[in-house]
C-alpha cells in the first residue's frame, strides 16, 4: 500500500496541475526568480508547470520512483524560488509591475494592492513551510513509497 502522507501529496500536485489552466488560457502575468513573464513566456511557464504537477501527481500514484524523485526537486524548485523573491530588495515593485499586467477584472483597487504588498513576506514563509512539510514526508515515507511499488510491480 502506498502511504496515506503521499497519495494527499499526489492528489494535491494533480489538483493544483489543473489550476494552472486559467493561466494559460487567460492572460495572467507570473513572476520567476523575480524575473515577470507576459504573454506566451508566461502561458509557457504556466503549462510547464501544470503538466510537471500532473506528471508528478500520476507518478506518485503510480508508485513510480521518477515520480518521487520529481516531487523532491520540485519542492526544492520552490524553496529557491520563495527565498529568492524574498531577497529580492524592490520585490514590491515587481509585485506593482506585475498586477499591471493582470486583466482588468482581476487587479485590486490601490488599498488592496498596498495591503497584499505588506504580506509578501507571507507567501515566502508559507512556501517554507508548505513545501518543507512535503519534504519531509517525501523523506521520511521513501522506504514505505519504495516497497509499495515494488509489491505492486511484483504483483503485476
Amino acid at each position: 500500500r502506498r502511504p496515506l502522507s503521499i497519495a494527499i501529496i499526489a492528489w494535491h500536485a494533480i489538483a493544483f496541475g489543473l489550476m494552472t489552466a486559467p493561466g494559460v488560457l487567460i492572460n495572467f502575468p507570473a513572476i520567476i526568480f523575480g524575473i515577470l513573464l507576459t504573454g506566451w513566456a508566461a502561458k509557457s511557464m504556466y503549462l510547464l508547470f501544470g503538466v510537471a504537477l500532473l506528471a508528478i501527481g500520476i507518478g506518485l500514484l503510480k508508485l513510480k520512483p521518477w515520480g518521487h524523485t520529481a516531487a523532491v526537486w520540485f519542492c526544492i524548485f520552490v524553496m529557491v524560488h520563495s527565498v529568492v523573491l524574498a531577497l529580492l530588495p524592490d520585490k514590491s515593485a515587481r509585485f506593482a509591475e506585475m498586477m499591471k499586467y493582470y486583466p482588468p477584472e482581476f487587479r485590486a483597487d490601490t488599498k488592496a494592492l498596498a495591503f497584499a504588498e505588506s504580506f509578501l513576506w507571507l507567501g515566502e514563509v508559507f512556501a517554507w513551510v508548505t513545501f518543507g512539510t512535503v519534504l519531509w514526508y517525501l523523506f521520511t515515507r521513501k522506504k514505505a513509497f519504495l516497497e509499495a511499488g515494488k509489491t505492486a510491480q511484483a504483483s503485476a
